[in-house]
């Protein structure tokens, strides 16, 4: 039903109204940086783009330029004023019983009549700070909150490291899954990954520096900064030590929370960021480079091995924590894998559902190739059940067309990567449905540390192959191998999940040999 009609008057003036209201609110993502050409855009406002597949194993380390990009909001913007009054703030509070008390009571928690605990004898950093009070801190504090306020140059004065890691959207390859039944988010090909080598400062020299902030009366003068620059990383026993008195003083103390300038909260548990052998830093360079502004600058938090969610981009602030961060993206559907049958997250408690956290184990195929020599004839009792009769098959070059189910051989090549530290022992391809395996030969990236393997590895592997029913085309399966021999499962059938995260099934191709 119809009711009235707009004067055509009255409609001319609400358009103009819109027009200006549109040309007076400025438009978020006005600053936003220029991007690589290459990438393949998934959508612009804000930024999604992946890595193309040909492109990903290009380069050990992926240029900056072409690393993928994953945003929720745009790109915040700081002009030369606002980097020049940019602090990182260190929340501080867990460690200081008064102050904790206070914004327990602040927010509606703690008790009035709570005794509060005798200090331990001081005999580290840590323990230093966690004797002082609010009433004694720097101006850095607030009544009910210990914060220290750390400038560009004070993080840049402590020792720099630098750390190989790879970075990988949960989601990608969400769009296998979407081949399956629709899921929610952007459909990525496997080009959701990229890796580089990250520089910065310790997570535990920048907690520590803020600890000596607020236990300080005033800021340091330009002479005690400049004096910072030769101050030397903590000592592995000092660190040690440290560590160890957070147990044991501070069992409240779960988790490091981060805030980004755009908003965004989220956070890993203190076991991993605390942890000399974590290696999670304050990041302020990429691959030799001040961090691009769509990859974080100035700051951003690497925590390798883990989902690259939790490497927050932009970092403004950082906390000690008795509980994870709160928002959607720790704590909501956003990063949190639903069972296979479940379409409505009203169904399960998420509160009992952990986050994503530390990845499992990844591979894919970027390159294969014709060779140029046919098939030789089967050298085992085995082969031969497997592959039949291939007695010199023409192939590269030919236009004698291939039969369904003869063998042919090709080329081809990856990557593979698992979370956690875990090493790549191993990477498996098929060319007949798994009936058999090559093991494929890692090029790059098989010298990592023991249980430090923050990167991907590059492998290659010349491959049987059986040709399909079409005659023209084969089929090449992949699967990654870490060294808890944690290994990719074969059907994606199983770990489809409505938000669409984690497709780790053996990575497929297709492809033309005619």
């Amino acid at each position: 039903m119809r009711i009235g009609q707009l004067h055509p008057a009255d409609q001319d003036r609400i358009d103009e109204q819109m027009e200006n209201v549109t040309e007076q609110t400025p438009d978020p993502y006005e600053h936003e940086p220029q991007r690589n050409s290459q990438l393949i855009v998934h959508g612009d406002t804000p930024m999604n783009a992946e890595v193309p597949q040909g492109v990903i194993t290009e380069r050990y380390l992926t240029p900056n330029e072409l690393f993928y990009i994953r945003h929720h909001h745009p790109v915040p913007y700081l002009s030369e004023g606002d980097l020049e009054e940019f602090r990182l703030e260190v929340d501080l509070t867990l460690m200081f019983p008064d102050a904790l008390k206070k914004r327990k009571m602040a927010e509606g928690g703690g008790d009035n009549d709570e005794e509060e605990e005798e200090a331990l004898p001081a005999t580290t950093a840590v323990d230093i700070v966690r004797r002082e009070t609010t009433d004694t801190t720097t101006s850095t504090s607030c009544s009910n909150s210990v914060v220290a306020k750390l400038s560009l140059e004070q993080i840049k004065s402590l020792p720099k490291v630098e750390l190989t890691s790879t970075l990988q959207c949960s989601g990608n390859r969400r769009g296998g899954f979407n081949g399956l039944r629709q899921t929610s988010g952007t459909p990525w090909g496997q080009g959701a990954i990229s890796t580089a080598s990250w520089g910065g400062a310790r997570l535990i020299d920048v907690l520590m520096l803020a600890m000596e902030q607020v236990s300080k009366d005033d800021q340091a003068s330009p002479d005690e900064e400049k004096k910072e620059k030769e101050k030397k990383s903590s000592s592995l026993i000092e660190t040690l030590h440290s560590l160890q008195a957070l147990i044991d003083n501070h069992p409240e103390l779960q988790h490091l929370r981060f805030e980004s300038l755009d908003g965004m909260l989220a956070s890993i548990d203190a076991n991993k960021g605390l942890n000399p052998f974590g290696d999670v830093i304050v990041a302020y360079e990429m691959n030799g480079e001040d961090l691009p502004r769509d990859h974080g600058y100035p700051l951003r938090v690497i925590v390798p091995g883990y989902a690259a969610v939790r490497n927050v981009k932009w970092l403004k602030k950082l906390e000690l924590a008795e509980e994870e961060a709160e928002g959607t993206w720790q704590r909501g559907l956003n990063y949190k894998i639903l069972p296979p049958t479940v379409l409505d997250a009203k169904e399960v408690d998420l509160n009992r559902m952990p986050g994503l956290s530390e990845e499992c184990v990844f591979s894919g195929i970027t390159k294969v190739e014709n060779l140029s020599h046919t098939v030789p004839l089967p050298t085992t009792a085995f082969e031969e059940e497997i592959f039949g009769s291939m007695s010199m098959m023409p192939f590269a070059g030919s236009r004698t067309p291939l039969t369904p189910g003869e063998t042919v051989l090709v080329k081809t090549s990856g990557w593979a990567y698992a979370g956690g530290g875990r090493n790549i022992v191993r990477v498996d391809v098929t060319g007949n449905n798994g009936k058999s395996w090559q093991t494929a030969t890692i090029t790059e990236g098989s010298n990592q540390p023991l249980r430090r393997a923050w990167a991907w590895v590059f492998w290659e592997c010349e491959v049987p192959a059986i040709v399909c029913e079409d005659g023209v085309s084969v089929e090449l399966a992949c699967k990654g191998v870490d060294m808890a021999f944690n290994t990719q499962p074969e059907s994606m059938g199983g770990m489809w999940n409505v938000r669409g995260l984690v497709n780790n099934s053996y990575y497929r191709v297709k492809h033309k040999v005619m």
